[in-house]
């Protein structure tokens, strides 16, 4: 992640309100009117950097999560599936389902196998 930098411009119009770049400089002309020192702004500044750090990570550690909590469901549900099938006397067992990223739904294929 880059730092935050301070540049002498003013608030763009262009900035939404709740942007980073728009709070950091509203943040650099309230420093400037009340004469905040440099190296206070920068100290403060490398704090904002931190905690932008700390609440990214939190969010990619829970996105993580989220996936290896997905990934162990998926394997529950196909072993699961297998045990079914299992009672059900089949002798082959399907592919893995593959999702596509450009239809909605899932194949699954079968291997047919004749029955004895």
């Amino acid at each position: 992640m880059g730092s935050l930098k301070m540049t002498g411009k003013a608030p763009c119009a262009a900035l939404p309100e709740s942007s980073c770049a728009y709070l950091l400089q509203e943040l650099k002309m309230i420093w400037d009117e009340v004469g905040q020192e440099e190296n206070e702004r920068e100290r403060i500044l490398q704090e904002l950097e931190q905690e932008c750090q700390e609440v990214y990570r939190r969010k990619v550690n829970s996105a993580n999560m989220s996936r290896i909590q997905l990934h162990q469901a998926l394997a529950e549900s196909e072993a699961e599936f297998t045990n079914l099938l299992l009672s059900l006397g089949e002798r082959s067992f399907p592919g893995r389902v593959s999702f596509s990223s450009q239809r909605p739904y899932c194949i699954i294929k079968l291997r047919k196998t004749a029955r004895t």
